[in-house]
């Protein structure tokens, strides 16, 4: 399976959604963000729940470049750091 990305916790966004960002920039400085949509979280849940919950989980939607993104398709296999 070939990992597209490298992502960490960003942060729930304003529709309860996790939310990844890329650890690298692209050619053009721009950083990737990546979330699920399949269920949603409590605005203060930490990173250690998150983490531990997203622990098997490998694929995650595009989202965009913007935190609070609309999800705008594609799903990438990635490594959550």
């Amino acid at each position: 399976m070939k990992i597209h990305d490298t992502v960490t916790f960003e942060g729930i966004d304003n529709f309860n959604r996790p939310v990844f960002k890329s650890i690298n920039k692209d050619s053009k400085g721009n950083i990737y963000r990546y979330g699920y949509t399949c269920l949603l979280f409590d605005q203060n849940i930490t990173k250690t729940k998150i983490m531990k919950w997203f622990e098997p989980v490998e694929t995650l939607e595009y989202f965009g470049r913007a935190f609070n993104c609309e999800p705008t398709g594609g799903q990438y296999t990635v490594k959550i750091i």
